[in-house]
């Protein structure tokens, strides 16, 4: 019986230890305020001070952008959405020179963002204290 449980014991270490992924390696210090997954599976991290794209090959966070304090963070299709500090909707296209793009929309509480599906269009949705907001091309569409 005892060598029974010593080769069950072996298989399921090996197994937990093949099923095991790869670690990613960040720099030491680095504060992390939100992480998004892009529609492919990419991977980016929000930082108090930049946007930053994990490289699947390298397993090592590539910097995007410079941002003032970002607490919250989205992703939709090729666009990364992300509300500062200061509450205001700031707009990231990927592969696009423009670099971050500050919109006119600006919210006290926001904690956190999502995107949503709407039949066949997306929205994002803002997380307040008390209050779900709804957001489409830069408007206010509704709130919960």
């Amino acid at each position: 019986m005892k060598q029974l449980l010593v080769i069950f014991f072996l298989v399921c270490t090996g197994l937990g230890e093949w099923r095991q992924s790869a670690e990613i390696a960040l720099p030491k210090g680095l504060q992390i305020n939100d992480i998004a997954f892009g529609s492919a599976g990419e991977l980016y991290l929000l930082s108090p001070t930049s946007i930053l794209e994990v490289d699947n090959a390298a397993k090592n966070p590539l910097y995007i952008e410079t941002i003032d304090n970002g607490r919250a963070l989205t992703v939709l299709s090729d666009q990364l959405f992300i509300i500062g500090k200061d509450g205001q909707l700031h707009t990231l296209t990927i592969g696009d020179d423009q670099g971050l793009r500050a919109s006119s929309l600006s919210f006290g509480g926001a904690r956190q963002i999502a995107t949503a599906r709407l039949s066949t269009e997306s929205c994002l949705v803002l997380s307040e204290p008390a209050n779900l907001t709804f957001i489409r091309d830069n408007k206010t569409i509704g709130s919960a």
